[in-house]
């Protein structure tokens, strides 16, 4: 009972991770782990979870059906239920007992296992990232050495954090865990990371968290690309709308219809900054209020499945719904040129034949101006330029030749000083 008690202690004792590591990044000064990471293994979710998906009745239905089953196979057909039932329970009540026997056997010491394999993997994400001795902020130090067969408690070790790990196990082998870094001076914050799947990946997955929040030095916050906008969402108790109701719903609220640049970029600030609005989800079509190749149809912004993060591309369409968001603000400098550029774009294709459908052995007198203004799209990396499919790449003009061909052809271009030495 003494020496149980005595394991029960050193187990404890061998799981508690300490770190010394500010809640914010960019530390300047080493970080002190002990080398005993604290692990705690909870309920099985997935047992859990398959237990509550049947009913008393039908969870006595199956056993009783598996164990008849059993006797009916064993019986060769000629079942006995008086002489088989009984045996067969005590069978399967044994098999069922043996194999939380063997759960309880297999669970020793995987606290022990799951703290070498964090401390190992931190290691490894050091040598993978090329961290060199002077520049590691992370080090192991052992708070209780063990000497001449005895541990000892070595008081100079000095900490301010520590790791606490939990995992669940959550059917079919894969275990949800969470590795939570805390203060344990006056401010008293925790961190949490998270890794999913088979226990060494998931863990895998909490050392790198862990690692990345040490490690990652400080860089600039994101940038609001258009503090002038104001951004107001769609309208609460309506999921999509089509693009009258979208354009109303915006004048109805001050504002306008954003350019496709403009809730992009939104986009990629989160809900959670200055100037941020939520991502967008796979699947899901916003308005924009471009104007571009065609006149008078409705172009929608399309985030599309596209590997991990998606892709949002911008089309034209008809008859389609979406959803909303508006903006109060004028458009900067660039959206301003583009939108004018595109309106050039569709009087040339208004005065001629459009390069979309324009044959080779046929004259146009637009399709010198058609190429250049298609040339400065691109070269502002415009919304939906270069989709032409005509327009080869040795079609493609220099910004300057584009604005040349357009003076000649008696059409003024005027491209802010700050824009054009972006363009060259």
């Amino acid at each position: 009972m003494k020496s149980s008690k005595i394991l029960s202690c050193f187990a404890v004792l061998s799981f508690i991770v300490v770190i010394a590591h500010p809640a914010q990044a960019a530390i300047a000064k080493k970080i002190k782990i002990a080398s005993y990471i604290g692990v705690e293994i909870g309920a099985d979710i997935g047992q859990y979870e398959e237990t509550l998906a049947y009913s008393r009745n039908q969870t006595r239905k199956m056993y009783m059906d598996e164990i008849v089953d059993a006797a009916v196979k064993l019986s060769g057909g000629n079942f006995n239920p008086t002489g088989m039932l009984g045996p067969l329970q005590k069978i399967q009540e044994a098999a069922d007992g043996k194999r939380d026997i063997n759960k309880a056997i297999d669970s020793v010491g995987i606290g022990f296992s799951v703290g070498e394999f964090f401390k190992s993997e931190i290691e490894k994400l050091h040598r993978t990232n090329g961290i060199t001795n002077s520049e590691r902020k992370i080090e192991f130090v052992n708070m209780f050495p063990v000497i001449n067969g005895r541990m000892m408690y070595n008081s100079k070790v000095q900490y301010d954090h520590y790791v606490f790990i939990q995992l669940a196990h959550i059917g079919g082998g894969q275990f949800k865990m969470t590795g939570t870094l805390g203060s344990i001076n006056e401010n008293g914050t925790e961190r949490s990371f998270e890794g999913n799947g088979y226990l060494v990946n998931a863990l895998a997955q909490v050392a790198e968290g862990i690692f990345r929040s040490v490690m990652e030095i400080d860089r600039p916050a994101w940038k609001n690309p258009n503090p002038v906008l104001t951004w107001i969402p769609g309208p609460a108790d309506i999921s999509s709308l089509d693009s009258r109701e979208a354009r109303t719903y915006c004048t109805g609220q001050g504002a306008r219809l954003p350019l496709a640049d403009e809730l992009i970029l939104a986009h990629h600030g989160t809900a959670y900054r200055n100037g941020g609005i939520d991502r967008f989800r796979i699947g899901e079509n916003y308005f924009v209020g471009d104007q571009m190749r065609q006149a008078g149809v409705p172009y929608i912004v399309i985030f599309q499945n596209d590997g991990e993060n998606g892709k949002a591309t911008v089309q034209a369409v008809a008859g389609q719904n979406g959803k909303v968001w508006c903006v109060k603000g004028g458009m900067n400098e660039r959206n301003t040129l583009i939108q004018n550029l595109y309106s050039i774009r569709r009087k040339l294709d208004s005065k001629g034949v459009s390069i979309r459908f324009f044959p080779e052995n046929v004259l146009s007198k637009n399709l010198p101006s058609i190429k250049a203004v298609e040339s400065l799209l691109i070269n502002l990396n415009a919304a939906e330029a270069g989709l032409d499919e005509s327009l080869k790449q040795e079609d493609l003009l220099s910004t300057d030749e584009a604005i040349s061909v357009l003076k000649d052809a008696g059409v003024s271009v005027n491209i802010p000083k700050s824009i054009l030495d972006s363009m060259n």
